[in-house]
C-alpha cells in the first residue's frame, strides 16, 4: 500500500478511516479533536435541518390536501394514511396496515399517528401529517358537513387543519364526480381530543 500506515477506529458504531498525518498514526489528540470538531458541525446541520418552517409544513398539507382530493374524486372515500417531511425537507407518503381486509379507520389512523410521533421523536423527519375523510363538529360552523382532517405535528407544533368539500356531479355526458374544496380553517387542538 505504498507505506501508507492507515488505522482503524471504531467510536459508538461509527467507524473512522484517516490518512496518517506526517507519515504515522493519529494521535489521541488529534484524533479527539477531529471527532469533537466533526460532532460539532453535525449538530449544527442537524439543528439547522431539524426546523420546520411554514414552507415545509404547507408542502406536507398540500401534498395530503391533492392526494385525498384524488382518492375522493376516483373511489369516493379513503382510509387514513399520513406523510413526513424527511430531513431534507421533501415529503415522503405513509400508509398504515392493520391486518385486515376491511379496517376500522379509528384503528388505521392511530397505528399511523403513533408511528409516525415515533419518527418525528427519532429525529428522521421534521414534520408529519395524518389525514382522514371526516365529519367536521358543527361547533366550527364549516361550509359543509364532510371534510378531510389533516394533523400537523413538528417539534412545538400541532394543529388541526379541517378543509370542507361536496361532490359535484358532471353533466349527463360527464359522469365523473369532482370534488370541490372549500376554504380551509385550522384548529388547535390538545393530544386527547
Amino acid at each position: 500500500m505504498l507505506g501508507l500506515k492507515v488505522k482503524r477506529r471504531e467510536r459508538k458504531h461509527v467507524f473512522f478511516w484517516r490518512e496518517p498525518r506526517h507519515g504515522g498514526f493519529w494521535s489521541e489528540a488529534d484524533y479527539s479533536n477531529h471527532c469533537t470538531v466533526r460532532k460539532v458541525k453535525q449538530r449544527k446541520y442537524s439543528e439547522m435541518s431539524m426546523t420546520a418552517t411554514p414552507e415545509k409544513l404547507h408542502l406536507a398539507l398540500a401534498y395530503c390536501t391533492d392526494f385525498a382530493k384524488t382518492m375522493l374524486e376516483k373511489y369516493g372515500e379513503f382510509h387514513p394514511f399520513g406523510a413526513i417531511v424527511n430531513l431534507e425537507g421533501d415529503v415522503e407518503a405513509r400508509g398504515a396496515w392493520t391486518e385486515e381486509e376491511h379496517p376500522n379507520g379509528q384503528d388505521v389512523y392511530a397505528l399511523l399517528i403513533e408511528a409516525l410521533r415515533k419518527e418525528l421523536m427519532e429525529g428522521s423527519a421534521i414534520a408529519i401529517a395524518v389525514t382522514a375523510n371526516v365529519d367536521i363538529p358543527e361547533k366550527y360552523a364549516a361550509a359543509h358537513r364532510d371534510g378531510l382532517r389533516i394533523t400537523l405535528e413538528a417539534h412545538n407544533y400541532y394543529r388541526c387543519i379541517y378543509v370542507p368539500y361536496r361532490f359535484e356531479r358532471g353533466s349527463f355526458f360527464r359522469r365523473k364526480k369532482t370534488v370541490a374544496l372549500s376554504e380551509p380553517f385550522a384548529v388547535e387542538l390538545k393530544d386527547s381530543e
